[in-house]
């Protein structure tokens, strides 16, 4: 965002990738982003990419992001290149957490027996992808996710 906003104040300046990367470059403060940010001038601020990594997230809640994303994009490891067999790790709802441990061991039961029945599948031939529809959905994917958003989506509550 600071880039973008030397950038139009600067342009003159710019002849070279050179000229441009040492502008890129060019070291700002907190009080910086503060100012520019509190311009009203939404172009400029949208220029401000946030990344955030998220390990472990369950393929619910990809489901809910894909399904609730508003100027967000995101990238997954994906059941398509990835062989979860034997190391699956599950997201454990907090109502479930709650629950008594009975509870808890159902529901990880249920996922272990989807995972099984994964591997089962890829054993036989079935590829990745394919047979990632037999795993739960409370498997969480790692090595991580990939959000991306711009400042005026964080602060409008855009994402999930």
């Amino acid at each position: 965002m600071v880039f973008a906003a030397r950038l139009t104040q600067r342009g003159h300046r710019i002849a070279t990738m050179d000229d441009l990367m040492a502008l890129y470059e060019k070291s700002f403060s907190d009080d910086t982003v503060a100012a520019i940010s509190a311009l009203p001038h939404p172009t400029v601020q949208k220029f401000a990419v946030i990344t955030i990594a998220v390990v472990g997230a369950s393929r619910r809640f990809l489901s809910q992001i894909t399904r609730h994303q508003n100027e967000v994009k995101f990238m997954s490891a994906s059941l398509q290149y990835s062989n979860y067999a034997g190391q699956a790790d599950f997201a454990i709802p907090y109502e479930v957490l709650a629950a008594p441990a009975s509870v808890r061991a159902l529901y990880l039961e249920s996922c272990h027996k989807g995972m099984d029945c994964y591997e089962q599948l890829c054993n036989v031939g079935v590829g990745h992808d394919a047979a990632g529809y037999a795993t739960p959905q409370g498997l969480r994917k790692t090595p991580g996710d990939i959000l991306k958003t711009d400042y005026p989506a964080l602060l409008e509550g855009g994402g999930a």
